[in-house]
């Protein structure tokens, strides 16, 4: 049997020729194929209703509310109702499902949501919560509902659906609540009012890891291979830090790079993007002393001033915030305002929407150099209106 029956006829039961169809037979006037030849009716259904009110009534019961009813009105709306043959296995109620999904929704909202299995459980215990003998035999078996219902209840809700999650600490869990986001959103509406910043006057800057060996792109293989292979440089790669900056009419700042390096940095920047510059530690990761390095780099492209400032949105990392990077943006007029802690994963405009398909697209243009296709380059950057878009979704500007 299918897995949902899909209804091959709309033809629909004439009660009132089935009532006297029943009436016939039950006198003993007709028999059950004479009854339902001589009432234009489907003897099957025919046998199946007499057989259901046998079950409930006594016969003569029954020809004499048949009687009754046909004597009371040729309204359809006063004919007996029947369903149809079949027996429901049905364990919810329409509202007990709806807020069973609610509940999962709420649950994938705090980040705790639940796989099918742990669904399947479930549903299982609050099936064995509502009054009356619902849960079936196989459900106590496993102690879960069955996968069928799980398959039927995901697709009677439709807006529900298996994703892969991003993994979300607890502290990002936690930080991002409303209080911190309206506390940010209070000062940036502050700055924005008593500095009267343009927007492109706002910018974003945001670091993020690149490693030389990137995840291997889906490539076609046979299926008979459990196992496939693609050539890259190295087992393992070492991370660079690159810095993206952003401004909110889609324009963009020569990026910068953080090379796990000390010596000769400039030469890995040959057929890079323009403009962009190179700096380099032991550990390629941002520092105090290297963040003064970009922020001259932002002064020289902006030409930001005292009579010219800039507002510079940024996370709240220890080598943004420390004393010689604030009396530089001083002096220099930059105004810095920091995202609350552990809220830049959905309030940093760069961590959004713009450095997880530039990831992907780096690992495809890594692929392809690697199969010596050498003409293949990254250019960094977004298109404008996608940039654009994004500054008007987290409500960056306008106010």
């Amino acid at each position: 049997m299918p897995r949902v029956y899909k209804r091959k006829t709309a033809r629909e039961v004439d009660e009132r020729r089935m009532r006297n169809a029943i009436c016939a037979y039950l006198k003993g006037e007709l028999g059950l194929n004479a009854s339902a030849e001589r009432f234009n009716v489907k003897r099957t259904t025919l046998q199946s209703r007499v057989k259901c009110l046998l079950e409930k009534k006594e016969k003569e019961e029954i020809i004499r509310s048949m009687e009754d009813s046909g004597n009371e009105s040729d309204d359809q709306s006063r004919l007996s109702k029947y369903g149809n043959k079949f027996k429901t296995s049905q364990i919810f109620s329409v509202e007990e499902e709806r807020e069973l999904a609610k509940y999962l929704k709420q649950c994938s909202n705090l980040n705790y949501g639940l796989t099918y299995h742990q669904i399947e459980q479930l549903a299982y215990e609050y099936a064995k919560g509502i009054p009356g003998d619902l849960v079936p035999d196989k459900w106590e078996e496993r102690r879960c509902a069955g996968t069928e219902w799980r398959k039927g209840f995901m697709r009677r809700n439709a807006d529900l659906s298996l994703r892969k999650p991003e993994s979300t600490s607890l502290m990002r869990g936690t930080g991002f609540n409303k209080p911190r986001v309206m506390e940010f959103f209070d000062n940036y509406e502050k700055v924005i009012k008593k500095y009267c910043f343009k927007p492109e006057q706002i910018y974003n800057l945001v670091e993020t890891g690149l490693s030389t060996v990137l995840k291997p792109v889906k490539v076609v293989s046979t299926k008979e291979k459990k196992q496939v292979g693609q050539v890259s440089s190295a087992e393992r790669g070492e991370t660079v830090t690159f810095v993206g900056i952003i401004n909110a009419i889609g324009g963009s700042i020569p990026p910068v790079f953080i090379f796990p390096r000390l010596r000769n940095i400039d030469e890995y920047l040959t057929d890079g993007p323009i403009a962009s510059i190179a700096l380099g530690n032991k550990s390629g990761w941002m520092t105090s002393e290297l963040f003064i390095e970009v922020l001259r780099h932002i002064v020289q492209k902006t030409k930001c001033s005292m009579e010219n400032k800039i507002l510079l949105l940024i996370d709240n990392h220890e080598s943004h915030v420390s004393v010689e990077a604030i009396i530089f943006c001083r002096d220099n007029g930059i105004i810095l305002l920091s995202f609350p802690p552990h809220t830049t994963h959905k309030l940093q405009p760069l961590d959004v929407a713009v450095y997880g398909p530039f990831k992907s697209k780096l690992a495809i243009a890594q692929n392809d150099w690697m199969i010596q296709i050498q003409d293949e380059r990254w250019r960094y950057g977004k298109s404008q209106c996608m940039q654009i878009s994004l500054i008007y979704k987290l409500s960056l500007h306008p106010m």
